[in-house]
């Protein structure tokens, strides 16, 4: 419990999202899959919950648009590698 109650900490500051989007599409970690796969399903969850108040699974803080405009330009980089 004291691990997930410190990721729910970290949710909530600003810059979580881009790391979580880093560190999933980075090549960088492909020796480290699990740790990929891990940052890409709780960026998922993350993105559901913060992403926008208009979600019916919204939870404060949202993400801020310096924050969702990180992720939109990793992600796809990403995904081409």
């Amino acid at each position: 419990p004291h691990a997930e109650q410190h990721l729910q900490e970290l949710a909530r500051m600003p810059g979580f999202l881009p790391v979580l989007a880093n560190l999933a599409s980075s090549p960088q970690f492909d020796a480290y899959p699990g740790t990929r796969q891990l940052a890409a399903v709780v960026l998922k969850q993350q993105i559901k919950k913060r992403w926008t108040q208009d979600s019916s699974s919204f939870e404060p803080p949202a993400a801020s648009e310096e924050d969702r405009q990180q992720v939109r330009t990793v992600l796809p980089a990403g995904l081409a590698d």
